[in-house]
């Protein structure tokens, strides 16, 4: 752990990133935080990237719905159970980092599906049972990593992620694909194997 924290001036604070007076960056990765995030990190409105994976992190804020200016949100590997409905106003995000969740997530806010300018989103081994209805709302995205979960279905709308390029689904429960998946023309990489699949829609091709 870096204990360089909290004393003398900010820009020289450990894993901290300044422009000029603004906090621009966090990077306090593996470095044994724990408790929940303070409501006051909705003040750092200028934070365009925060890194807290693989910590002992319990919660996250309702105010992270005021980093507007967020592009990276990295909080895979903790505890987090919970992901408040207000990450939707996070509209600069660019990639964001659920994976390898120490408790399982079950499911996620609908309000996620909101991030337009999403282009790499990780899932992997998060425990999820479902996605929302209106994941296909993320029409930016490009990576999306689902391996290693419980689905055992996909939204019928699924398909609606017309930038897709890179797609993991492996070791699910699936049995079958919603019709909408043959929509994903830009689809350059799919895992799918260790599934339940009897057969795949006649879109597909």
């Amino acid at each position: 752990m870096n204990d360089l924290w909290l004393e003398g001036p900010v820009n020289e604070w450990y894993g901290i990133i300044t422009e000029g007076t603004r906090v621009v960056e966090i990077w306090r990765q593996s470095n044994n935080l724990t408790g929940d995030i303070p409501e006051s990190i909705g003040d750092l409105t200028a934070l365009k990237s925060l890194h807290l994976s693989s910590n002992d992190i319990t919660s996250i804020p309702e105010s992270i719905g005021n980093l507007t200016a967020l592009e990276e949100f990295w909080i895979g590997w903790t505890p987090i159970t919970v992901i408040p409905g207000s990450i939707e106003n996070l509209i600069n995000l660019k990639q964001l980092h659920l994976g390898q969740m120490v408790n399982p997530l079950g499911t996620l806010p609908d309000e996620i599906c909101n991030l337009e300018s999403l282009e790499w989103f990780a899932l992997g081994s998060s425990g999820l049972n479902s996605l929302p209805d209106n994941i296909g709302n993320l029409t930016s995205l490009e990576s999306l990593f689902l391996q290693e979960n419980n689905l055992t279905e996909l939204p019928t709308g699924f398909g609606g992620m017309e930038s897709l390029d890179h797609l993991r689904l492996d070791a699910n429960q699936l049995t079958t694909l919603p019709e909408s998946f043959g929509d994903l023309v830009n689809l350059k990489s799919l895992y799918i194997e260790e599934n339940q699949l009897t057969h795949f829609p006649e879109s597909f091709g």
